[in-house]
């Protein structure tokens, strides 16, 4: 199962990918409107599994604007900082992102985001094997935010995210099943 899962997300990351895949430099008519922009983020996120609710880390984003409102984003995020109960998550992640106002100072938008975790957890999260300290998961992710552009280069984020981690535990097993992080993330990235 863990495999098919992986190359699900494998097959799904290299779909997305394709979007951003052009026959010429510049398409015809437009001038290129293409806009990469890159960026890095400090997060708070409650994992859903640790008594202690909130753990920080970061994280780094790029993002592929210019299908209309339609562009990638693909992120990466570790939550390991004031860890409790040897908890830890990391997400590696890829999908679309919906931008409501791309002209504007103000840039909200809405993404979906498909990808692997990797967790580190607390002994008898696994109901059968209770030794069991270590998994990596399928998760899927809804989120949106605000861009503000304080120059046409530099930009200021802030990002909220719910995520589902599948089968955390395997939960067919006894385990927690899916689990639910959702945090925020401030940051800034730079617009080529």
């Amino acid at each position: 199962m863990r495999r098919c899962e992986l190359i699900s997300a494998v097959v799904a990351l290299a779909l997305f990918s394709a979007l951003a895949a052009s026959g010429q430099s510049a398409p015809a008519l437009s001038g290129g409107n293409q806009h990469l922009q890159a960026g890095v983020e400090f997060s708070a996120f409650d994992t859903d599994v640790a008594f202690h609710p909130w753990e920080y880390g970061v994280g780094a984003y790029l993002d592929i604007d210019g299908w209309h409102r339609l562009g990638i984003e693909l992120e990466g995020r570790t939550i390991q900082f004031d860890e409790q109960d040897n908890t830890r998550q990391d997400i590696a992640s890829g999908g679309f992102r919906y931008v409501l106002h791309r002209g504007s100072r103000f840039r909200p938008y809405a993404k979906a985001l498909a990808g692997l975790g990797s967790a580190d957890f607390y002994g008898g999260t696994y109901k059968y094997h209770p030794d069991r300290h270590h998994d990596t998961f399928s998760t899927v992710t809804a989120g949106g935010g605000l861009d503000y552009a304080v120059s046409p280069h530099f930009i200021l984020r802030a990002d909220y995210e719910y995520q589902f981690w599948f089968d955390y535990g395997r939960g067919a097993l006894g385990g927690k099943g899916t689990v639910n992080p959702t945090g925020v993330s401030l940051g800034a990235g730079w617009r080529f």
